[in-house]
């Protein structure tokens, strides 16, 4: 009985008492990390459109005040809040551009590119091709381009006859569409879903719908839904397709020539755009649709009012909508 009682006082001892065991406490929730007040958004300002840095540029975002670029042309603007404000952009020499930037977000590598005032820039036949200069003088339009990559639908019928459009025709014309488009763009959009089909299609949005008729080429302007006619088939169609897929996505004339959208002779080739055009599509397709003279972003423009314009030559054109 001795010996018992010890071993029962042992066990009592060892359990504490008795007691049920204390639980370990909580971990401790972690502070959340305070919320950000600004942003900054960094990037470049370019000479347009050879691309090289400008040093000194002025700019001004909503009402705060001015910042410049450094000597590589690089700046940093700081942003306390989502709102998109207006952004004035300004260097000697050069056209101010007044545009928009958008805070609430941390971003790099932003870019902007600036007009020079010098020859360099192919200044009139800019305004030409993207204004309308050329034909509306005293009338300015606002710039119209795509935003996103056109659908293309193609009838492979004739519109007037009803026959069939030669198959080496269609595989030409869509190898030049896929050609083209990139030109006139910059690289910026290319030939999305390309469709065929024995007849003419409902217009609809994100698609160019082109067609073949007797009455000439013609295009309907920046439009989207967009629509182009040619009015020849075969294999040395090259310019005519160039010409009016740089109407559809938002060229107009121009009075240089030769040139794709101003005309000249014309062969069998293969036909690109003129250096000056191509400088010129870097600078129309980095800009917003609604840009102003002298560089300064409007509302999207409304559709053209169209009349129809017969020329003498299927080839160097168009029965244009003006």
């Amino acid at each position: 009985m001795r010996g018992a009682m010890v071993l029962v006082c042992a066990m009592v001892a060892g359990c504490g008492n008795g007691s049920a065991p204390t639980a370990p406490p909580p971990p401790a929730t972690p502070t959340a990390p305070a919320a950000p007040t600004s942003w900054a958004i960094s990037g470049q300002i370019l000479a347009a459109p050879q691309g090289t840095p400008i040093p000194g540029a002025s700019m001004t975002f909503g009402e705060a005040a001015a910042v410049s670029t450094d000597a590589s042309g690089n700046f940093a603007i700081v942003t306390t809040d989502a709102v998109t404000r207006s952004l004035l952009i300004a260097a000697p020499g050069y056209w101010t551009r007044e545009t928009s930037l958008a805070g609430g977000e941390m971003r790099s590598g932003v870019l902007f590119d600036l007009i020079g005032e010098v020859p360099a820039f192919p200044r009139s036949q800019y305004l030409e091709l993207a204004r309308n200069a050329y034909e509306a003088p005293g009338k300015h339009e606002p710039t119209r381009r795509w935003t996103a990559n056109p659908n293309i639908y193609i009838s492979t019928r004739w519109r007037d006859s009803g026959q069939a459009v030669a198959q080496q025709s269609i595989d030409f014309l869509i190898s030049e569409i896929r050609r083209i488009i990139p030109q006139w763009t910059a690289g910026k959009l290319q030939a999305g879903t390309i469709e065929t089909g024995v007849g003419s299609r409902a217009l609809a949005k994100g698609w160019i719908h082109v067609e073949f008729g007797r009455s000439g080429n013609w295009s309907r302007l920046g439009e989207d839904p967009g629509q182009v006619q040619l009015g020849t088939e075969g294999t040395c169609i090259s310019f005519g397709i160039a010409h009016e897929f740089g109407h559809a996505l938002g060229y107009w004339h121009s009075s240089v020539k030769p040139s794709i959208m101003g005309g000249g002779p014309t062969s069998c080739t293969l036909y690109d755009l003129t250096p000056n055009e191509a400088l010129i599509a870097r600078v129309m397709y980095s800009r917003a649709p609604g840009n102003l003279e002298p560089d300064k972003d409007g509302p999207p423009p409304p559709p053209p009012v169209y009349t129809l314009e017969n020329r003498r030559s299927v080839m160097t054109c168009d029965s244009l909508f003006d």
